[in-house]
């Protein structure tokens, strides 16, 4: 998910660091990178992270309003951009009727419209929350509910870039992000965390204790309980992958 990138960019000196630049170019230019492009969102990068290295500096032009210089500066970083299709998680920001708003461990947010839930998940107005109903064999139903604050496992669906100038992650204006990332939890396994926890989220009319939905049993507990069902393991394991819905 982290990439190194090698840029170029024109950089603006204000007069109050002439005196560091004409003492070290490079250190001094890295210090003003670090300023304008960490924590922000370049066009078809992604969130630039840190700047490791100057790898040259061209002087520019004289600015007489205020007697700042410009450089051309070419200049190594660090930046992550979500993969499509690839698998991470985020926290659960806010909840609309339109959809959830994600914040990934990256700060970065993530956009999971209503269409990419899973099948069967109404919106809850009175307590601004999503309900999937999960269909069982036995005909009942169990109830699934998606919240603000639940961690979440999402595949990222799209990732776009709308502009040139970085924004800024952090100003509080997620409309400005010109980094559009797209999560979808429609396949096996994805989902808020606590859905696939021994004892589950339920929401109404759900039942506690149980499994969640279509859940896979780790490692640990198949282990276990083989251990205690020695004597025929391999119908054991048939019965687990039957109640994981596998």
């Amino acid at each position: 998910m982290f990439q190194r990138y090698e840029l170029e960019r024109l950089l603006y000196v204000h007069p109050t660091f002439l005196a560091l630049w004409n003492a070290d170019v490079l250190s001094t230019a890295r210090y003003i990178l670090q300023s304008q492009v960490v924590s922000h969102i370049l066009k078809n990068v992604g969130l630039v992270v840190v700047v490791t290295r100057v790898v040259s500096v061209k002087p520019g032009n004289f600015d007489p309003s205020d007697g700042g210089i410009y450089a051309r500066v070419r200049f190594q970083c660090y930046a992550t951009n979500p993969v499509k299709n690839s698998l991470a998680k985020g926290r659960v920001e806010s909840v609309n009727s339109e959809g959830l708003l994600v914040r990934m461990i990256a700060g970065l947010p993530v956009h999971i419209p209503r269409t990419f839930l899973p099948r069967d998940t109404t919106f809850h107005h009175e307590k601004n929350t999503f309900i999937w109903t999960k269909k069982l064999k036995t005909g009942s139903s169990k109830y699934f509910e998606i919240k603000q604050g639940d961690e979440i496992k999402f595949k990222v669906d799209d990732v776009s870039f709308d502009g040139h100038t970085p924004i800024h992650l952090f100003d509080g204006s997620l409309e400005k992000c010109p980094m559009r990332i797209t999560g979808d939890i429609r396949t096996f396994s994805l989902g808020p965390v606590h859905w696939y926890t021994m004892t589950g989220s339920t929401a109404e009319g759900g039942s506690d204790g149980e499994k969640g939905p279509g859940r896979t049993p780790s490692l640990k507990e198949v282990g276990s309980q083989i251990v205690s069902h020695s004597d025929d393991a391999a119908a054991f394991l048939q019965e687990v992958r039957r109640q994981a819905g596998c």
